[in-house]
């Protein structure tokens, strides 16, 4: 794909570097398409300094968030948001060490619920 060849080639890292160096108090954003959508996304998120994935509530699977991190396991910082959430969906969600996404069963064996 041409797209990915041009997002992981060495003038797309000179000019990443280059709005970088530029003013080290600049905040750059390049906005991808959907990580399980495209390969795109996943090679660009290599070349930046942060990943942030956005996350539906309600509508994200599970799985597809899990498989979204594992696409980024080699990224150095990736952080996730939480979209359209309301007051029912903020209790719903939680993030064990790592890349752990839900509760896990010790954080559930803690809260006295039963593993699913």
């Amino acid at each position: 794909d041409h797209v990915d060849e041009l997002f992981a080639s060495d003038m797309m890292t000179e000019v990443i570097r280059g709005l970088a160096e530029a003013d080290p108090d600049r905040v750059v954003l390049f906005d991808g398409s959907p990580l399980l959508a495209t390969t795109e996304a996943s090679v660009l998120a290599r070349k930046m300094g942060q990943t942030v994935v956005v996350v539906e509530a309600g509508k994200t699977p599970q799985d597809a968030v899990t498989q979204a991190l594992s696409q980024l396991e080699d990224c150095a910082n990736v952080s996730l948001v939480l979209n359209k959430t309301t007051g029912k969906d903020a209790g719903g969600y939680s993030y064990g060490y790592g890349y752990g996404y839900g509760d896990s069963d010790a954080a559930r064996a803690q809260k006295g619920e039963g593993a699913e």
